[in-house]
């Protein structure tokens, strides 16, 4: 299996070779915590690009690293790594939910070096934004399961039957509106390091309560100069209100809804989101075009 080795370890990744003259477009998963799994289908699309995607370093099929190392700077080491290790100096960045986090740092850490294009899908850029997105979609709920988020939350009793019940219709609605005991998402499931998610982001989808509790890069993104598109489904708990007001603070940003989706939009509607995907990459200059 490919790996890169590095000073955190080893991390997994494949990769397509259609392209070789342009480059490639590196996929950030999200989590913290997950896996590569639920996007790996684009290594097999019809797009104008290679595809590189891979298991950040602590789930998947990389290396557990120590709860010392659970923080930005290593996956920000570990994306680095990886760009070096494999010659990516012009790459095109897609991040879906924490990728988004993570792909948005990269590139104002990188001042956008080599940086081609961002893609980023139901993006979190600001910790405060989710939280207050959640907070307004906890109350679409039917009153005992936002009763139940409200007190249990407010106790830490997130282990509580009338907690799981209201957080699984919360994820039904606005997570994932797909089949939740298919293969794929067993898959994920069982390569998911929870711990490492508990820690930087918190024990729920709601409320951030750990490392990344007060990220906001809402501020810098007129520092983005790229070419960006920015999506998400119509019901996804990054909701497209608040992906609109960060495309109109970005100078070459675009948005596109995914329609009838959630959260995981790739899992539910695969099609559409090639679909939305390709259009954009297609639209870049001509080294885009097959």
């Amino acid at each position: 299996m490919p790996f890169v080795h590095h000073k955190f370890g080893k991390t997994y990744y494949k990769t397509t070779t259609k392209h070789k003259n342009k480059p490639k477009l590196v996929v950030l998963h999200g989590g913290p915590g997950s896996t590569h799994l639920a996007l790996e289908f684009l290594l097999t699309a019809k797009l104008p690009f290679d595809v590189l995607v891979y298991d950040q370093i602590g789930a998947g099929k990389s290396s557990r690293i120590d709860k010392k190392y659970w923080r930005f700077s290593t996956f920000l080491y570990e994306l680095k790594a990886l760009r070096q290790h494999l010659q990516l100096d012009e790459v095109h960045l897609m991040g879906v939910s924490w990728g988004t986090t993570l792909a948005i740092e990269h590139y104002l850490k990188t001042k956008g070096e080599g940086i081609m294009s961002l893609v980023l899908q139901s993006p979190m850029l600001s910790a405060k934004d989710w939280a207050a997105d959640a907070k307004r979609l906890i109350k679409t709920l039917p009153k005992k399961h936002q009763m139940a988020i409200y007190h249990c939350s407010k106790v830490g009793a997130y282990d509580s039957t009338v907690f799981q019940e209201a957080s699984l219709e919360f994820t039904k609605r606005f997570v994932c509106r797909g089949d939740l005991e298919s293969p794929l998402i067993k898959a994920v499931k069982k390569q998911f390091n929870e711990e490492l998610y508990n820690h930087m982001w918190g024990p729920t989808e709601f409320e951030p309560l750990g490392s990344l509790s007060q990220f906001s890069r809402t501020r810098d993104l007129g520092r983005i100069t790229c070419p960006s598109l920015l999506m998400c489904g119509t019901h996804d708990e990054a909701t497209p209100k608040t992906s609109k007001k960060y495309v109109k603070k970005m100078k070459k940003a675009r948005f596109v809804e995914l329609k009838g989706c959630s959260h995981f939009a790739s899992y539910e509607d695969p099609k559409q989101y090639v679909s939305k995907l390709s259009s954009f990459l297609t639209s870049l200059d001509g080294r885009a075009l097959s």
